[in-house]
């Protein structure tokens, strides 16, 4: 901890009180002693500025530590409120997805019925011309795949789910639960 220019000056001192010694005999004890003295002072100065450098440096580890601790319960906190959050949507998006499937499944006999309506009109073949088609409604599947179609086309391509939910700007947990979604959709119309 000592400073080079420190040794210096008190080598220094060192040199000259030898000199003096040998010039002046009579005075050397005396000298020699002062210049002790002098030495002890400089020696507890020094001690005295290294306590307070360890106490300064366990002042701040405490503080680190305690800062550490904090951002630590806080970076769990969050990642609880994510995992909340994230089950949360995942139980939305089921039930979204449960309604359009309920609805879809309520639709489809009353669009055949009405297409069987329709039929049975005399110029019916030319006012389904204009009518979208109902056997063509039927064989579309309204899923996932057709919501979003740029995330499944970027998933096909092999891209990882957090570069789509990046590209997309949508959360990662909801790009991960809409293709696993789409997975049990495929599994359920097979």
């Amino acid at each position: 901890m000592t400073d080079p220019w420190v040794v210096v000056v008190i080598m220094g001192i060192i040199c000259i009180v030898a000199s003096w010694m040998i010039k002046e005999p009579k005075h050397a004890f005396s000298m020699t002693k002062e210049i002790e003295e002098a030495l002890d002072l400089v020696a507890v100065n020094m001690e005295e500025e290294n306590r307070e450098l360890i106490r300064s440096i366990t002042q701040m580890k405490s503080e680190f530590e305690r800062r550490n601790e904090n951002s630590e319960k806080r970076v769990l906190g969050l990642e609880k409120r994510i995992d909340d959050l994230s089950a949360e949507l995942r139980n939305v998006l089921m039930l979204q997805l449960q309604k359009a499937t309920e609805k879809k499944s309520s639709m489809t006999p009353i669009l055949q019925q009405q297409h069987n309506e329709m039929s049975s009109f005399p110029g019916a073949s030319q006012a389904a011309a204009l009518l979208p088609n109902t056997e063509r409604i039927e064989e579309q599947p309204e899923g996932l795949k057709l919501r979003y179609p740029e995330l499944f086309q970027l998933y096909q391509q092999g891209k990882s789910i957090e570069q789509i939910a990046k590209k997309l700007g949508i959360n990662k947990g909801e790009t991960a639960l809409i293709i696993q979604l789409a997975k049990q959709e495929e599994e359920g119309r097979v």
